[in-house]
C-alpha cells in the first residue's frame, strides 16, 4: 500500500501539476493549492484541468501572500497523511494548522525547497523559527542555501525545484550554423535586465552580424523595450518577438533559438535554465541564478557572467565558434534529465522514506 502524503503550495502552475502526476506514481499524494491561476495574475494559459488528487483550498481570508483556510485541519484529519510537505515559503502562517495536525499525529514534516533568504523573506524566516520548531527536514535549492540552513534542522538536504521538461527533452540538440540566435524568455522588467541584453547585442552586431535575438514574455517594461527596438537601426533588424498562448508553446519557445540568456539581478532557482538545457541549448547565465550555479560549469557546458562585459564576451564566444553551441547543447541535455519531475519525484520519495 502506498504511503499517504500531502503537499501544500501556492498556485497550480503547470510544472507543479506535472510534479503532482509524477509523485502520484509512488505515493497516495494530495496536492493542495492556496489560490487559483486567475487569482494569482498568472497567464490564463497556465490554467488546466486538475487531477482529482489536486485541489484549490477554500479560503475565507486572503491578504497578500496570507491565505486562511478554515477547513485545512479537517482536510488533514480526513486524509490522515503519513507525510506533510510544505512547499516553498509563500504561506508560512497559512500552513500552520496543517503543521500542528502533523505534529500531533506524528506525521513526518518537510519544508522547502527554500531559496537563499533575501530581505523580503526575513519575516518568513522569523515565522519559521518561531512556529515550525518540529520540522524533520528542510530542502534547500542550492548549496549556498544548504550552508545557511545546515545546523537549523534535524536534516538539511540539497534539493532544487522539479522542472516540467518532458517536452523539451524531445527537442533536437542545436546544430552549428552561421546564424546564432539568443533567447530571453520570461518577464520583461528591470530585474531581468533585458535592456542590458539589447545594449550588448547592439555593440556586438557590428563585429558579428550573424547575431539574432528572440524575446518572449510580458511585463511592465515591454512597451519601453518595444520602443527601444523600434528606434534602433540595428535592433530593429535583429530582434524578434515570440508570443505564446499555451503552456506547450511556452515549452517550444526554446526551439526558436540556440542559446538562452538568463541575466537577472536576482533569481531564486530559475527554471528556464534546466528547461533550456533539456531542449539542447547553450547557456549564458548571471551568477545570481541558483540553478545555473548548480548545473553550469563555466566554459564546459555554458557560461556564467557577473557584468555586462562578461555577457558580451560570452555571446561573442558562441558567435565566433558556433560549434560549441552543439557541444554545450549535447552536454546540457544529458545533465538536465535529472532535473525533471520523474527524477525529482523519486528523490523526494527517497527523502520521505528516510525520515
Amino acid at each position: 500500500m502506498k504511503k499517504k502524503a500531502v503537499l501544500i503550495t501556492h498556485i497550480p502552475a503547470p510544472y507543479q501539476v506535472a510534479f503532482a502526476k509524477a509523485l502520484h506514481e509512488y505515493l497516495d499524494i494530495q496536492f493542495w493549492f492556496m489560490t487559483s491561476i486567475p487569482e494569482s495574475n498568472r497567464p490564463s494559459y497556465w490554467e488546466m484541468e486538475l487531477p482529482d488528487y489536486c485541489k484549490i483550498l477554500k479560503t475565507s481570508l486572503k491578504k497578500g501572500q496570507f491565505f486562511y483556510s478554515p477547513k485545512i485541519k479537517e482536510y488533514m484529519e480526513n486524509f490522515h497523511p503519513d507525510y506533510l510537505v510544505l512547499h516553498g515559503r509563500w504561506n508560512n502562517l497559512s500552513w500552520h494548522p496543517a503543521y500542528k495536525w502533523a505534529v500531533h499525529n506524528n506525521a513526518k514534516i518537510v519544508m522547502g525547497p527554500f531559496e537563499m533568504p533575501v530581505a523580503q523573506n526575513i519575516a518568513k524566516e522569523i515565522i519559521r523559527k518561531s512556529l515550525y520548531k518540529e520540522i524533520d527536514a528542510i530542502l534547500c535549492a542550492g548549496y549556498k542555501t544548504l550552508d545557511y540552513y545546515r545546523f537549523k534542522c534535524k536534516k538539511v538536504l540539497h534539493y532544487g525545484y522539479a522542472a516540467d521538461i518532458n517536452r523539451e527533452l524531445s527537442h533536437s540538440i542545436r546544430k552549428p550554423k552561421d546564424i546564432v540566435t539568443f533567447l530571453h524568455s520570461g518577464s520583461i522588467n528591470k530585474r531581468f535586465r533585458v535592456e542590458e541584453i539589447l545594449n550588448a547585442s547592439e555593440k556586438i552586431y557590428l563585429m558579428y552580424p550573424n547575431l539574432r535575438i528572440v524575446l518572449s514574455g510580458n511585463g511592465p517594461d515591454r512597451k519601453a523595450i518595444e520602443n527601444r527596438i523600434q528606434n534602433s537601426t540595428v535592433l530593429s533588424k535583429i530582434v524578434s518577438w515570440l508570443d505564446v498562448n499555451s503552456w506547450e508553446e511556452v515549452q517550444d519557445v526554446y526551439l526558436s533559438s540556440d542559446v538562452l540568456i538568463s541575466y537577472p539581478s536576482y533569481a531564486g532557482w530559475g527554471l528556464t535554465i534546466p528547461e533550456a538545457m533539456a531542449s539542447g541549448m547553450g547557456i549564458i547565465s548571471g551568477i545570481n541564478v541558483t540553478s545555473a550555479r548548480e548545473l553550469i560549469i563555466p566554459g564546459f557546458n555554458g557560461f556564467l557572467v557577473d557584468s555586462n562585459d562578461e555577457l558580451e564576451n560570452s555571446m561573442m564566444k558562441y558567435l565566433s565558434n558556433p560549434k560549441i553551441v552543439h557541444t554545450h547543447g549535447a552536454l546540457n541535455k544529458d545533465i538536465a534529465e535529472k532535473e525533471g519531475t520523474k527524477e525529482k519525484a523519486k528523490r523526494l520519495v527517497s527523502i520521505l522514506e528516510s525520515l
